[in-house]
């Protein structure tokens, strides 16, 4: 049970969240933290000994100051609303780390990638069930986009979190020592790597491969490591490749009986495929128990894979032509805000647009030069975005982590994300040797690169999944030797940090829900029941705007603008760069005041077809 514990927290905890869109809405953050922070403290009453190290604590205590600091940018940001969120969220991610390296050991720090492997496997086989047989699963719906998202409902987070995934796949076929694991991990390859490809994210297939180049350095058996990559991979690139091939299943527009015929013999391919890759490892597991590899043997197979190296890099010099060149047209082609593809999603991976980036960037960068110090609060960027952005595109983040950091909790703040974040690498240096490690490590790395180009922080079912192979790394590179006592002073400071924790996340969850009951309400036309909604969620959320903001638009759809304008007012005395609050009260008010009002949302968000719609 002991064994199992690590990776039945990193399924539950994956899994979960990546069924609700990867938990982005603050609704699904409640229940996690408090499952993280009630196990926390049963493992404080009842545990006689505990397992962390000088680094796990580093870890855990940057990560909690990194919390602390994003409730306390509530003092200076124009509202308390978003930076508490923004702890909310924070505090998932303290709660679970924290849980990983409480219930994982020197021994079972494995069991976390696994985990990570089993809660996505179903998660990838549901969303490429959907693109291959839109017949039986799912809605067919072959939008613009038709990029896969499955239940997480953003393609780069899905492709990412297969990513982890499929490192966590690898390890196994190249560690294990059970020949069943390894053909059934080889296997879920042919699942896994196929649904990368419809995802058709460009990012997320670069920290795949980053990844693995990752943990092939980092192993010390790189050179079983690198065997089981050449027998394993072949067959489940041969089924993205055939995939890629099929109109229906990678352009948007096709009738649904186009899509399924398609989808359906690629289904009997990837079956096929599956079988012969785990028939493959078999044998190679077979060859390694009667193959001595000498020194002569190792030193050919190096060379040769040297002059592969060298090869693959000559020809892509080749084809890229004058690196000068080359880098002025990927500069130019990166500002560009969308790449012409003409509708083949295929073209996707030579693409080199940066799809709106750049302008996020500089607007993060705009609001890192304004707000130097202690940034502009937590979750700020967004409203930063509104007033700033180059045109009338919604954006809720910078799309690069560690900028938006700097952005909304200043140097403090990023300072204290980059010890959390980097700890977990000093200890899988230690613990290379470790069953796993390089391909927790791998998958990791991909994590935080990723990050510097989307918004995986505000996906949990993503980075709970990086923290998870970040735990396995912290908790493999502990001693032999590193229980001690938990003493009675220790047990009791655990429970009373805990204890008050859960009430503020339970009143969180409680009014995030009654806010969520607010939309859904207004959505069914039913009014009395959104005013009803708002004023529950105001009881249990103070401090924020939202609750306000709601009730008042609740009133004005009754046909009571006295009321509404009140309740606005209210909501403006919280937050007073929510632009949608003041527009709501220029929609409420008249004369004077309506005008003043409505300077003021355009001054928030010039660019808003909203407040253009109105003034026409």
């Amino acid at each position: 049970m002991v064994r199992v514990a690590p990776g039945a927290l990193a399924f539950a905890a994956v899994g979960w969240t990546a069924l609700v869109s990867g938990g982005f809405f603050p609704t699904a953050w409640g229940w996690p933290a408090l499952a993280f922070l009630v196990l926390l403290a049963a493992a404080a009453i009842a545990a006689d000994r505990y397992t962390l190290t000088r680094l796990d604590r580093i870890a855990l205590g940057a990560l909690a100051a990194f919390t602390a600091w994003t409730t306390l940018s509530a003092l200076w940001a124009p509202g308390a609303g978003l930076p508490i969120e923004a702890a909310e969220l924070a505090l998932v991610y303290a709660a679970g780390l924290a849980c990983f390296l409480a219930f994982a050991s020197r021994t079972s720090a494995d069991a976390l990638p696994i985990g990570v492997l089993c809660a996505v496997l179903p998660i990838a086989a549901y969303a490429l069930a959907t693109r291959l047989v839109p017949d039986h699963v799912g809605r067919y719906e072959p939008s613009a986009g038709y990029l896969l998202g499955g239940t997480l409902g953003y393609w780069n987070a899905l492709g990412l979190l297969v990513a982890i995934a499929s490192l966590a796949a690898l390890g196994l076929v190249a560690d294990s020592d059970d020949v069943r694991v390894r053909a059934g991990a080889a296997a879920s390859l042919v699942l896994l790597l196929p649904t990368l490809y419809f995802t058709f994210s460009r990012g997320a297939s670069a920290a795949l491969a980053l990844g693995i180049v990752v943990a092939a350095a980092l192993d010390p058996r790189r050179l079983r490591f690198t065997v089981a990559l050449l027998v394993v991979l072949p067959l489940p690139l041969l089924g993205a490749f055939v995939g890629s091939r099929s109109r229906p299943l990678t352009k948007a527009g096709f009738p649904l009986s186009a899509a399924a015929h398609d989808g359906h013999r690629v289904v009997l391919l990837l079956v096929v495929l599956a079988v012969l890759t785990a028939g493959a490892v078999a044998a190679l597991a077979f060859v390694e128990r009667r193959v001595t590899v000498t020194s002569r043997l190792r030193r050919a197979y190096l060379g040769t894979l040297a002059v592969i190296g060298v090869a693959v890099v000559a020809l892509g010099l080749v084809r890229i032509g004058n690196p000068v060149t080359f880098v002025g047209r990927a500069t130019d082609a990166f500002r560009t805000d969308a790449a012409t593809t003409g509708g083949n999603l295929n073209r996707r991976f030579t693409t080199l647009s940066s799809h709106g980036r750049s302008d996020y960037w500089r607007v993060a960068w705009h609001d890192v030069r304004d707000h130097p110090l202690l940034g502009g609060g937590g979750n700020s960027f967004r409203r930063y975005w509104l007033r700033y952005r180059p045109a009338p595109l919604g954006a809720l983040n910078a799309h690069n982590l560690y900028l938006e950091t700097l952005a909304d909790l200043g140097p403090i703040g990023l300072l204290l994300l980059l010890v959390t974040l980097a700890t977990p690498l000093v200890a899988a240096v230690r613990a290379r040797g470790r069953p796993l490690v390089p391909v927790a490590v791998g998958g990791y790395v991909a994590y935080l690169v990723h990050a510097a180009i989307d918004w995986d922080w505000q996906l949990p079912a993503v980075t709970l999944a990086a923290l998870a192979c970040g735990a396995a790394c912290l908790a493999a590179g502990r001693p032999e030797v590193s229980a001690r006592a938990l003493g009675r002073p220790l047990r009791v400071a655990a429970v009373a940090c805990a204890v008050p924790l859960i009430a503020f996340v339970f009143v969180l969850q409680l009014g995030n829900k009654a806010i969520a009951a607010a939309d859904r309400a207004a959505d069914r036309v039913d009014y009395p029941g959104a005013a009803a909604d708002a004023r529950s969620a105001r009881r249990w959320l103070p401090w924020s705007a939202e609750p306000w903001r709601r009730l008042g638009e609740a009133q004005l759809a009754e046909g009571d603008p006295e009321a509404a304008r009140g309740t606005f007012e209210e909501a403006l005395d919280r937050d007073r760069s929510d632009w949608s609050a003041w527009f709501d009260l220029a929609l409420a008010s008249t004369g004077s005041e309506q005008a003043r009002a409505l300077a003021e949302a355009s001054r928030l968000n010039p660019r808003s077809p909203e407040i253009e719609a109105f003034k026409r």
